[in-house]
């Protein structure tokens, strides 16, 4: 972690310390002027968050292109919709602030469950050789989706038995010899 790194980690786990002083005014006075508060906070960490992991992924690699297309690969789908909700759902607080209060404290949740292996598959891609980088970097989202469902389905195969297991490693190599859109173009494996 480089100072620049460590200095976005801070404003951003300062804004995101707000969220629970702000959860509780709106529970306790939900009016327009406090659900849209919290609104506007909640796109502020959304927006610090979506910095920070492009800070993370540009410390990883160089290649300017490479960093885009890891980023979108990884975090695009999830930060577009949850960018795109938290504008709408701003938006519609200041017409209905007290239905907006529910879907706000669903959020977490939703967010949770859209991102949570997010980190996973970064470090899954910055440990693949080039080749197998684009390859995957070329895989469309839904391969990419059936393909993350069979990973980790092999992972829960072997909870507990530690991230480098020889097995694992070896099972989780044939998954991504078989599939069919990790082949290279001329019909071989990588």
């Amino acid at each position: 972690m480089n100072d620049h790194i460590f200095i976005r980690e801070f404003i951003f786990l300062a804004f995101l310390s707000l969220m629970p002083i702000f959860t509780k005014i709106i529970t306790y006075d939900t009016n327009r002027t406090t659900v849209l508060a919290y609104g506007i906070l909640n796109i502020i960490v959304n927006g610090l968050f979506v910095r920070l992991s492009y800070a993370v992924i540009k410390q990883k690699y160089t290649d300017q292109q490479d960093i885009k297309r890891i980023f979108h690969k990884v975090y695009g789908n999830h930060n577009n919709f949850l960018g795109y909700a938290s504008i709408t759902i701003l938006v519609l607080a200041y017409f209905f602030p007290k239905a907006m209060v529910v879907v706000y404290l669903a959020m977490p949740v939703i967010s949770f469950v859209t991102t949570r292996h997010d980190y996973t598959d970064l470090q899954d891609v910055a440990q693949l050789p080039k080749n197998e980088k684009e390859q995957f970097l070329g895989t469309s989202g839904s391969s990419l989706r059936e393909l993350r469902l069979m990973q980790r389905e092999i992972m829960r195969k072997y909870r507990g038995k530690g991230r480098n297991n020889p097995e694992m490693q070896a099972e989780l190599a044939a998954l991504f010899q078989s599939h069919p859109e990790l082949k290279n173009k001329r019909g071989r494996r990588f």
